[in-house]
C-alpha cells in the first residue's frame, strides 16, 4: 500500500470554507466570472453536449438542467448549453482571467451523475493566480458545501455545490477535478462570488504549475471521500430518525446524539494513512454512526439479532432493514445435479448498538457446505455494497463472523455436490450470538442422480496475467487471481500482444526472409505454463498497419505476414498446441471502414498461411448485415458481438448472426459495460450464457477481469485512478476474493449446460418429454427468464427483479433430465 502522508490540505479546506452564518447568501453577490469565456485543459470532448459556445456556457448565467428546460426525462449531457468531458486522462482544469485581482468569498458548480456510469468528481479543488503561471491553493468545493448537503451518489440528479465563506484573492482562477471514480464530468454553469474588498486574504500554500496542480489535489482522495461518507451517512441515520415513527422524546435523543458527532464528522483523517481501508466502518466516526443506527432499528423493535432471506443475487441496499415481521426459520434450497455446486444466501442484522460476533452452527458435520459472508465495503462512487465473499472463520461447530452495529449482513452458504450422495438431504443449522437465543437455519438439499459434467461453454476474461500482468493482476496476487479464474471455469486465457514476438525490421533479411531465429517466444511459452490446462488460448495481437518496417499498402507487406504467422503456428505446434487451439485476435472491436481493412488485409494472410491458427473477432457494427466490408465477418473463424450491440441491431443483427452460425462460424458474446461492484449478478454476469442460446454461442467473455481502474486494491475504494471497476472480483496486492457477481459468471456457466445437455438428450428422449424439452429449450422459454433480449445489459443492481425465474426454469430442465434417463434405464 502507498504510504499516504497528508499534508495540511483538508484542514486548509475547512478553515477556509467557514460557515458565516450573517453572510449574504451566495447568489446574491456578484459573479465575478459572469461572462467571462473559460480556459480548458484538456478540451471538452463529450460529442452529445460539444459545441463552439463550450468556452462561454459556463457563465452565461443558464442552468440547463430540467428545472430551466422543462425536460424532465433527458439528463444534463444531452443539452448544448452544457460542457462535458468523456474519459479524461488527466484532472480537468477549468480557468478564467477576471482581469484584475478580486476577493473570492465562495464558488459554485453546477453539475449532474448518478446513471449511466456518470459519478461525481472525487474533488473539486479551488486555486487562484496572480499571473495564470503560478497557482495557490483556496480550498476545495465539494467538502466546502457538505453543510449545504450532497446529492444522491448512485441515482441522478442535478446538484449546484457551493462552497462559501472562502477567504481567497486573485486575478486568475481555477478549478482542478479529478473525475473519481466515473467516465465523465460535465457542469452547466460555475460562479465566483466576490468579497467583501479591502479584506486581507489569508496567506495561501503556492503549488506551482497546473502539473503541480494536478498533484496536489490527487493527494487527499482519501480524506476527501471519507469526509463525504461520514457526511452522507449523518444525513442518511439523521432522515431515519426523523421518518420513523419513535415517540419524540426517543426521536430527540437520537438525534441528540447525532449532533454530537457533527464536528468529528467534520474532521478530515490526519497523519499517515498506510493501511487505510474502506471495510465499513472505516473509522471510529462512523462506527458511532452506525451504532446511533443500531439504537434506532433497536427501539423500532427489531431484536437484537434478525434473520431474513432475499434471493443471492438481489440488491440489499446501504443502511436498509428487512421488514420487521415474525422471526421464522430460515430454509436455505438447494436442487442440483450431482458434482456441482450452488449457493443460497440469507440476512443477519445486527439491530443493537455493539458489534456482534455470530456463530453458524450445524447440528451435524457437513464437508460439503462452506460459509462466507459479505462485508460492506465503500465505492469511489461512495455507495457502500455488499458483495465480496470472505471466508467466515471455521470453529468446531460452525462458521464465525462479526457483524457492525446497525446493519444487515449476508450470509452465503455454498453446497459442493460431489461431497454428498444423490437424494434428499437435510441439515440443521443456528444462528448465534452472545447473549442471544438460538436462531434456527435450516438447509434442504435435492441432489439429482444426474451428474454434471465438464462444462463445455468457454469462458474468458481478458486476464493477461503474464509477465509483470494487468492493471490489478501483479506477480504477488497472479497465483491467488489464477485459482480463482479456473475455480469459476475460466478455460480461455488471454494473452496481450507482448505475450507473442512481432519481427522488426532487422528481423527480415535483405530479400524479405523472416529469420525466425530472431523471433523470442519466451513470454509465449511462460504464458502457457501458467495456464496448462486451458481449453485454447487467445491472444490479442493489436497489429498495426506494418510488419517489419513495410507497410500495411507495400507489396511486401502480406509475404511478411503470411511469413510471421508461419512461424507462430510452427511454435504453438512444437509446444503441443493442436490445431485451432491458439486463437488471435488482430483488431479489437473493428466498426469502421479503416479497421475493417486492416482486420482484413492481416486475417487474409494468416488464413492463407497458418489455417490451423483459429481467428478470433469481435466486430460492433450494430448493423452488420450492412458492413462494407463483408469480409471482417467472413475471414474469421469466431464471430464474438457485443450483446448490448447486437441488442441495439435487433432481429435484423440477431437473424444475421444466426446465419453466420449455418456457415460455420463459432458464436459467442461478450459485455464491457459494468462497474461490478454496482452490477446486477444475475442480469449481467448469470443471464448472459442464456441469452446466447438462440444463437448456440459456444463462449462468452467479460472485461475484465483485472480491470479495477487503477484501484492497487478494492479493499481501499478512496486511493484511485478513476474508479471504474470493471473486475468482477476484489483484488488485494497479494490476494484475490471472490464475489457474488463472480459467483453469478460461474452459475451462468452451469446453466448452460444444462441447456446443452438436455439438447443432446432430444434424439432418444420418449415423444412427452421430447416436446417439453423443446418447449423448455425454445428461444421464447430463454428470453422469458431474463426479461427478453432488450434486458440482457440490465446493469443496474438496485432495480433488480426476477432472480427466481432462471432458478425455476433450471429446475424444470433438470426434471425432464431426470425423466428421460429414468425411462432410458428401463
Amino acid at each position: 500500500m502507498k504510504k499516504l502522508l497528508l499534508l495540511p490540505i483538508l484542514s486548509l479546506a475547512l478553515w477556509n470554507v467557514s460557515a458565516c452564518a450573517d453572510a449574504v447568501p451566495l447568489p446574491e453577490r456578484n459573479n465575478l466570472a459572469a461572462g467571462l469565456r473559460a480556459t480548458f485543459d484538456p478540451a471538452p470532448n463529450y460529442q452529445l453536449c460539444k459545441d463552439p459556445g463550450d468556452a462561454l456556457q459556463l457563465t452565461d448565467g443558464f442552468f440547463a438542467g430540467a428545472e430551466s428546460t422543462g425536460k424532465p426525462n433527458e439528463t444534463l449531457w444531452v443539452q448544448k448549453q452544457t460542457v462535458g468531458w468523456a474519459n479524461p486522462r488527466r484532472p480537468i482544469v477549468i480557468s478564467f482571467d477576471l482581469g484584475e485581482e478580486k476577493e473570492i468569498e465562495g464558488v459554485m458548480v453546477s453539475s449532474a451523475a448518478g446513471s449511466s456510469n456518470v459519478a461525481w468528481p472525487a474533488a473539486i479543488g479551488f486555486f487562484v493566480s496572480p499571473d495564470g503561471k503560478t497557482w495557490s491553493y483556496a480550498g476545495e468545493v465539494i467538502s466546502g458545501s457538505l453543510r449545504h448537503g450532497l446529492p444522491p451518489s448512485m441515482s441522478y440528479s442535478e446538484h449546484r455545490f457551493v462552497a462559501d465563506g472562502l477567504k481567497a484573492r486573485g486575478r486568475h482562477v481555477a478549478l482542478c477535478i479529478p473525475v473519481g471514480g466515473s467516465l465523465c464530468f460535465f457542469a452547466d454553469e460555475i460562479a465566483f462570488y466576490e468579497g467583501p474588498s479591502g479584506k486581507a486574504a489569508p496567506s495561501l500554500p503556492v503549488v506551482g504549475n497546473l502539473a503541480a496542480m494536478r498533484e496536489f489535489i490527487y493527494r487527499d482522495q482519501v480524506a476527501l471521500h471519507t469526509l463525504r461518507r461520514l457526511k452522507l451517512d449523518y444525513d442518511a441515520i439523521g432522515e431515519a430518525i426523523h421518518a420513523s415513527s419513535l415517540a419524540a422524546t426517543d426521536k430527540n435523543r437520537l438525534n441528540g446524539k447525532l449532533e454530537a458527532l457533527a464536528a468529528a464528522c467534520a474532521q478530515p483523517p490526519g497523519g499517515n494513512l498506510s493501511g487505510f481501508s474502506t471495510v465499513i466502518p472505516i473509522n471510529a466516526t462512523q462506527e458511532k454512526l452506525l451504532a446511533i443506527h443500531g439504537e434506532l432499528l433497536e427501539k423500532q423493535g427489531y431484536p437484537p439479532l434478525f434473520l431474513s432471506k432475499i434471493h443471492r443475487n438481489g440488491y440489499l441496499g446501504w443502511l436498509a432493514a428487512p421488514e420487521l415481521t415474525r422471526q421464522e426459520p430460515i430454509t436455505l434450497r438447494y436442487r442440483q445435479m450431482s458434482g456441482e455446486t450452488r449457493a443460497d444466501l440469507f440476512l443477519v442484522t445486527n439491530a443493537s448498538p455493539e458489534a456482534a460476533t455470530v456463530t453458524l452452527s450445524l447440528e451435524q458435520p457437513a464437508d460439503a457446505l462452506d460459509v462466507a459472508y459479505c462485508p460492506w465495503t465503500d465505492t469511489p462512487q461512495l455507495e457502500p455494497v455488499a458483495t465480496a465473499l470472505l471466508p467466515a472463520e471455521k470453529t468446531g461447530d460452525g462458521w464465525r463472523f462479526s457483524i457492525p452495529p446497525g446493519l444487515t449482513m449476508k450470509v452465503l452458504v455454498n453446497l459442493d455436490g460431489s461431497k454428498l450422495p444423490p437424494g434428499r438431504h437435510e441439515f440443521k443449522a443456528a444462528i448465534r450470538g452472545t447473549g442471544t437465543a438460538d436462531l434456527p437455519v435450516r438447509l434442504e438439499v435435492d441432489l439429482s442422480p444426474v451428474k454434471m459434467r465438464k462444462p463445455g461453454l468457454h469462458l474468458g476474461m481478458w486476464d493477461y496475467v503474464n509477465g509483470r500482468g494487468y492493471h490489478a493482476i501483479t506477480p504477488q496476487n497472479r497465483q491467488a487471481a489464477l485459482r480463482l479464474m479456473r475455480s469459476h471455469g475460466v478455460d480461455s486465457p488471454w494473452g496481450k500482444f507482448s505475450d507473442l514476438p512481432m519481427p522488426g525490421p532487422d528481423d527480415f533479411d535483405a530479400a524479405g526472409k523472416l529469420i525466425t531465429e530472431n523471433l523470442n517466444f519466451t513470454l509465449f511459452d511462460q504464458w502457457l505454463e501458467l495456464w496448462p490446462d486451458a481449453a485454447r488460448y487467445l491472444v490479442f495481437v493489436n497489429v498495426t498497419r506494418q510488419i517489419g518496417g513495410v507497410r500495411i499498402d507495400s507489396p511486401g507487406f502480406e509475404p511478411r505476414v503470411a511469413q510471421w504467422a508461419r512461424a507462430v503456428a510452427d511454435h504453438a505446434a512444437s509446444r503441443g498446441l493442436k490445431p485451432g487451439v491458439l486463437n488471435l485476435h488482430l483488431v479489437d472491436e473493428p466498426h469502421t471502414d479503416d479497421r475493417d481493412r486492416l482486420f482484413t488485409l492481416w486475417a487474409a494472410a494468416v488464413r492463407k498461411a497458418a489455417p490451423e491458427l483459429t481467428l478470433w473477432c469481435n466486430p460492433t457494427r450494430v448493423a452488420p448485415q450492412n458492413a462494407p466490408v463483408p469480409e471482417v465477418f467472413d475471414l474469421p473463424d469466431v464471430l464474438s458481438p457485443n450483446a448490448r450491440q447486437l441488442v441495439q441491431g435487433g432481429r435484423k443483427a440477431l437473424e444475421f448472426y444466426r446465419g453466420k452460425r449455418k456457415e460455420g462460424k463459432a458464436l459467442e458474446l461478450y459485455l464491457c459495460s459494468a462497474l461490478a461492484p454496482h452490477t446486477d449478478p444475475n442480469h449481467y454476469y448469470r443471464m448472459l450464457p442464456w441469452s446466447g442460446w438462440p444463437l448456440r454461442i459456444q463462449g462468452v467473455g467479460f472485461w475484465s477481469f483485472g480491470s479495477t481502474g487503477g484501484l492497487a486494491s478494492n479493499w481501499n475504494a478512496y486511493e484511485n485512478a478513476n474508479g471504474l471497476c470493471y473486475a468482477p472480483a476484489f483484488f488485494s496486492r497479494d490476494d484475490v476474493t471472490d464475489t457474488l457477481q463472480w459467483q453469478a459468471v460461474r452459475e451462468g456457466v452451469l446453466d448452460y449446460e444444462y441447456f446443452r445437455m438436455l439438447d443432446e438428450a432430444l434424439p432418444t428422449a420418449p415423444p412427452g418429454l421430447k416436446q417439453k424439452a423443446e418447449e423448455l429449450l425454445s428461444d421464447d422459454a430463454i428470453a422469458d427468464c431474463f426479461g427478453g433480449w432488450t434486458a440482457i445489459d440490465n446493469r443496474d443492481w438496485r432495480v433488480s427483479s426476477g432472480q427466481e425465474a432462471p432458478d425455476l426454469h433450471r429446475e424444470k430442465i433438470l426434471q425432464v433430465l431426470e425423466e428421460i434417463a429414468t425411462r432410458s434405464a428401463r
